[in-house]
């Protein structure tokens, strides 16, 4: 099966500005605190001193967190889409490859995912049950009362 390796983040990078304005937001928190509470100002918790080593710490904790998860998204995504491939006849499997391999969009597992839906049946199914859900809003909207006879509008 074909698919691109998920490109890994570019790691961070601290230049002058993000240090200048990560260290103006702790100016401006504790600007904020002696505006917001003037005679409460010296009794509050001050925001901790800015501190660049720490910054870039937390920033690149949060990024490599945050890659984790997008990671293991899209492998769960793949694993679900190989699943439902896998419990497809054989003769779906043989069109979904077929229209995997001449497939000329991003090899993600979502755009697997969608031809397997598309020859199994459960596209059909999704676009039906969504059609019928449509109708029936579209009925009960039909039946509420318009707003003339409540007397909410004048004609």
């Amino acid at each position: 099966m074909k698919f691109k390796r998920m490109e890994r983040y570019e790691p961070v990078v601290m230049t002058t500005r993000k240090l200048t304005n990560a260290a103006r937001r702790v100016a401006n928190q504790c600007a904020k605190l002696a505006s917001d509470y003037p005679l409460f100002s010296d009794q509050l918790e001050q925001p901790a001193p800015f501190d660049p080593d720490h910054e870039l710490h937390k920033r690149q904790r949060l990024q490599k967190a945050a890659e984790a998860r997008m990671r293991a998204l899209e492998a769960k995504h793949w694993r679900q889409a190989r699943r439902e491939y896998f419990q497809a006849t054989p003769e779906q499997r043989t069109a979904i490859m077929a229209a995997w391999n001449t497939w000329r969009g991003p090899l993600r597992a979502s755009n697997f995912q969608y031809l397997v839906d598309v020859h199994n049946g459960t596209m059909e199914a999704r676009s039906r049950k969504f059609r019928e859900d449509q109708a029936a809003i579209a009925r009960s909207i039909a039946a509420l009362p318009s707003p003339l006879s409540l007397g909410f509008c004048s004609p």
